[in-house]
């Protein structure tokens, strides 16, 4: 048999929704491709609904132990023949053409190792369109994850150098760090995928753990950039990366978060030159919304935005006007000013 210049690693557990993913994947305009479906010990039948599937392109694998999605993926890695990987989840649908697409553009960029893609979130479908370019996904890649890891493509001998730990539902933030240390990684644009939010039984213990674990892949985003952050400034980048909607708890945190931005831009540019304005339109975006939501505290919510616009040798625009206006009612209590969701501590 020829090898399969795709291989597509699809781990799943006690999820009956991993017959519709499989189709999805054996449904590809794309033939040239082999599919690993891994039962990760699931122990209720699950496997049962695959074994009927007789497409020589197939192949069911049932694990004896419970391992977990990152072990089972790095057991799919090892047992992957072709040039690519390719990462499906047990829940979510490839859209036909994802693999025709991504082959393609990875055949044309040899030096690209790997990429992800737009896609469809949600029972809605809406659309999620993530940074495409290497070094804008970068940067953005210090404030939080913009890669929908199932959707990923990459070349196998650099998966196989980089092997899946044990961070909690958190690995792939940390796998692309080391991916992208290496090389180039971007995002297609085209929507290409279906990610199913399913319910999840997630402890709070576990997304504590999970929120801890994205904090570790943010500071290391940054330290690739050239700036080493402490605990506090880690938990700045969270809250310019995941804004809540309420206000920042203190005037004092947007300063600080205006000083950070001034210098991860100085330090990212330094070791990325190129084009500064998508970086600086980036952090002049993140540190806008944390304004517009604190905008009660008055004036002095704008201050630190203002700063950091000057710093960055930008005009004032209508926005700014406007963010200003904003302020100056919320200082007169004419604006509300909801509490932020986390502590400042």
């Amino acid at each position: 048999m020829t090898l399969p210049l795709v291989s597509v690693i699809l781990p799943f557990y006690r999820n009956p929704l991993v017959r519709e993913a499989v189709e999805s994947i054996l449904g590809q305009t794309y033939p040239e491709f082999e599919l690993i479906a891994i039962d990760d010990c699931s122990g209720n039948g699950v496997a049962d609904l695959l074994k009927d599937i007789s497409d020589p392109r197939f192949r069911l694998v049932v694990r004896e132990t419970n391992g977990g999605e990152n072990a089972t993926r790095n057991h799919g890695i090892s047992l992957a023949r072709g040039k690519y990987v390719a990462f499906q989840d047990h829940d979510d649908i490839s859209y036909p053409t994802r693999m025709e697409t991504q082959v393609g553009f990875l055949e044309a960029y040899p030096y690209i190792l790997g990429c992800g893609t737009a896609c469809h979130y949600g029972e809605q479908k809406i659309p999620h369109n993530p940074p495409i370019d290497s070094r804008l996904l970068r940067w953005e890649m210090i404030f939080n994850n913009h890669v929908m890891f199932p959707t990923v493509m990459a070349r196998t001998e650099v998966a196989r150098k980089h092997p899946f730990g044990d961070m909690v539902a958190t690995d792939d933030y940390r796998w692309l760090h080391e991916i992208m240390a290496e090389g180039s990684f971007v995002n297609l644009p085209e929507l290409l995928f279906h990610y199913r939010m399913q319910p999840t039984s997630l402890s709070r213990e576990r997304a504590d753990t999970q929120l801890a674990n994205q904090d570790i892949c943010r500071g290391l985003f940054a330290a690739d950039a050239g700036v080493a952050c402490d605990a506090d400034e880690i938990r700045l980048l969270r809250w310019l990366g995941t804004p809540l909607g309420g206000s920042w708890p203190s005037t004092s945190h947007l300063d600080a978060a205006a000083t950070l931005l001034e210098r991860l831009v100085s330090a990212f540019l330094a070791h990325s030159p190129g084009n500064a304005s998508p970086i600086v339109d980036s952090g002049l975006g993140r540190l806008r919304f944390a304004t517009t939501v604190s905008a009660g505290f008055g004036l002095d919510a704008f201050r630190p935005f203002q700063r950091f616009r000057i710093s960055q040798g930008r005009s004032v625009r209508v926005a700014e006007i406007k963010l200003l206006s904003k302020c100056i009612m919320g200082g007169l209590g004419l604006a509300g000013n909801r509490t932020f969701q986390e502590s400042a501590s």
